[in-house]
């Protein structure tokens, strides 16, 4: 890919496709990290929405593949996804880069812990494979999606459950940055936090990179980025930024919750079948 440095430095466009990626690294300082986060009270916040938006996102997964299909998450961080796809009968598997959850998580299902697909062997087969929040975090999506062609059946379908560049916040993040402020739109990349995101697909571009691969499209929808109920938590779960920052970033977003909903959501789905046709070499 053609990719064009813009402003901020580490944001890149392709000048082709227009998909979106960076070269931001994991932020790390000396502070331990329950300084920099409040974790517990994140995922206080985020629960409640992200166990609905799974919720809604099987109810589209069983559409195409009902259980008992065999399911794999990758990156299944908590175990929500899985405890909710389960109940619905699905074989479960999950893939966890983190010990300490994979080994939480792994109590109560079958956890890999490390990297996908470093994890599988050449025979593991599934029916389903799902990134829920996590795709964009990859620094290789071509190696990912092509690894997702190897492991899945001839009728499996391919998951994904990540941030839209044509979303309402996203946008209006982008026309900040064009006024000079910057903040929004790093923070919808992450860019100071242990995680950030490496791409930033819209519908056409993520498309475009399951093409390149063998898959065709079998749907489109979207899920709701957040709840007003949990979004001071949410933004005040950051411990680096301050309390006159936050109160301006829910302020901001409070403001435009009206606009939002006449515009894309910040969260699509995505989901792809094999084409039957040959995956590009990359």
């Amino acid at each position: 890919m053609a990719m064009r440095v813009r402003q901020p430095q580490w944001w890149q466009v392709c000048a082709n496709c227009g998909m979106e990626a960076s070269t931001l690294e994991p932020v790390f300082d000396n502070r331990p990290m329950e300084e920099m986060f409040d974790w517990d009270q994140r995922q206080s916040a985020l629960a409640d929405l992200r166990k609905v938006n799974f919720e809604r996102l099987l109810d589209l997964v069983a559409a195409i593949a009902p259980a008992p299909a065999r399911l794999l998450d990758v990156g299944c961080a908590e175990g929500w996804f899985l405890e909710a796809a389960q109940r619905r009968g699905y074989q479960i598997e999950g893939i966890e880069p983190d010990q300490r959850m994979a080994d939480t998580v792994g109590a109560s299902f079958v956890v890999r812990n490390g990297f996908f697909p470093d994890v599988l062997s050449s025979s593991d087969k599934f029916d389903i494979i799902t990134f829920n929040d996590v795709f964009e975090h990859l620094p290789d999506v071509n190696q990912a999606i092509a690894a997702c062609h190897r492991h899945l059946t001839d009728n499996g379908i391919l998951v994904f459950n990540l941030p839209n560049a044509q979303g309402g916040l996203y946008r209006i993040s982008r026309l900040l940055k064009g006024f000079g402020f910057e903040g929004p739109f790093s923070r919808m990349w992450q860019a100071d936090y242990p995680s950030p995101h490496l791409t930033y697909f819209s519908p056409a571009t993520l498309r475009g990179l399951a093409h390149k691969n063998a898959f065709e499209e079998k749907l489109t929808s979207e899920l709701p980025p957040f709840e007003v109920a949990g979004l001071w938590s949410r933004i005040r779960c950051d411990r680096t930024r301050s309390l006159a920052y936050s109160t301006v970033s829910w302020a901001g977003v409070m403001g435009a919750v009206p606009f939002l909903k006449l515009m894309p959501s910040d969260i699509i789905v995505q989901m792809f079948g094999k084409s039957g046709n040959t995956p590009e070499v990359h």
